[in-house]
């Protein structure tokens, strides 16, 4: 009976393949990424703080299960794009191979004792951009990605991956209507992280008087100093220029 039922669904998933290849490849052809697959079911996670309180929520996008594999397509094209040219900011550690939290905590480290040895004083701020994902201009992330020298083509499939996209909360039993999603990219997405990857990548070329160590939307940003004074007047300068 399980092998019956193995053949089966062996069937079923090679018809259903050939289909979506062909759906695929003609999305690819005319960069464009379907509607359909643009529906997100939001489902708030609770971060920390009061319940009652919507802001403390985290809201993680349940997409399709179909978009996955053409955001898998889009995804290594965009990444090979990136490694080719060394696009990223080298102590950008968040969603990127071959790097990790351990990178950026040992980077920072190394920092740390370079200056202990050179006996000066150590100044970090910790910045941790609240929904870092769901603020992107999408405007301006295409506009990035052109002083990237993504292809046209490209550049226009990510605008479909971004616009129309709308979504519905479901908290519980309780579902709400669809409404746009205008801004920010979807967390749960695959190709959402590294988007804001370079969203957030020229970030470091505004910060004139501090080293910046970034880990998706965590970042640390170090200065030294012999002298307390100046080392207090460097750390304000980096925070204003952050903001701004």
């Amino acid at each position: 009976m399980s092998l019956i039922l193995s053949a089966s669904l062996l069937y079923y998933v090679i018809i259903i393949s050939e289909t979506l290849t062909y759906i695929f490849n003609l999305c690819i052809d005319n960069n464009y990424f379907p509607q359909a697959f643009k529906q997100a079911k939001i489902i708030p996670l609770l971060k920390s703080g009061d319940p009652k309180n919507p802001s403390n929520y985290r809201p993680i996008s349940i997409l399709s299960v179909l978009s996955k594999p053409l955001e898998n397509h889009i995804l290594k094209y965009l990444s090979h794009h990136i490694s080719k040219y060394d696009l990223l900011y080298p102590n950008q550690s968040g969603f990127r191979s071959n790097h990790s939290c351990h990178t950026a905590l040992t980077n920072m480290i190394e920092q740390f004792y370079s200056n202990i040895k050179g006996e000066k004083l150590t100044g970090a701020i910790f910045a941790d951009f609240a929904r870092a994902f769901d603020v992107i201009n999408h405007k301006l992330l295409i506009r990035k990605l052109k002083h990237y020298n993504i292809s046209c083509n490209f550049q226009t499939m990510i605008k479909s991956f971004l616009s129309n996209r709308t979504q519905q909360v479901t908290l519980s039993t309780v579902t709400s209507s669809f409404l746009p999603q205008n801004f920010g990219v979807p967390q749960g997405s695959i190709l959402g992280p590294l988007l804001f990857s370079l969203y957030i990548n020229d970030l470091p070329l505004s910060i004139s008087h501090s080293l910046c160590e970034m880990f998706a939307d965590d970042t640390s940003l170090q200065t030294s100093d012999s002298n307390l004074t100046h080392l207090a007047k460097k750390l304000q300068q980096t925070v204003d220029e952050l903001a701004t």
